[in-house]
């Protein structure tokens, strides 16, 4: 059975601290469990570089797993700056 529109948001909130594109909604809804594609975010390159940085430093200066609204922050100030760079992550 394919994922819902609701649990491919949650998958992609979870492991990358956005909601799925229109594209990504269609190209993503073929998972059978929203673990199974969570499992399958934290490969991609956005968590690698942008995502996963933020979550090491949480867990490096403050001794925790970053909350929902500073990982939510941190990662779109990331996300910012490297678009201003001209990079896209």
């Amino acid at each position: 059975m394919a994922l819902t529109h609701s649990a491919i948001h949650n998958a992609f909130r979870t492991a990358l601290a956005r909601d799925a594109s229109e594209a990504e909604l269609a190209n993503y809804a073929h998972f059978e469990s929203s673990a199974e594609l969570t499992s399958a975010l934290y490969l991609e390159p956005e968590y690698a570089t942008s995502v996963l940085p933020v979550a090491r430093l949480y867990s490096a200066t403050l001794g925790r797993d970053p909350d929902a609204g500073g990982l939510n922050f941190f990662v779109d100030a990331v996300r910012d700056i490297a678009l201003e760079k001209g990079q896209e992550i």
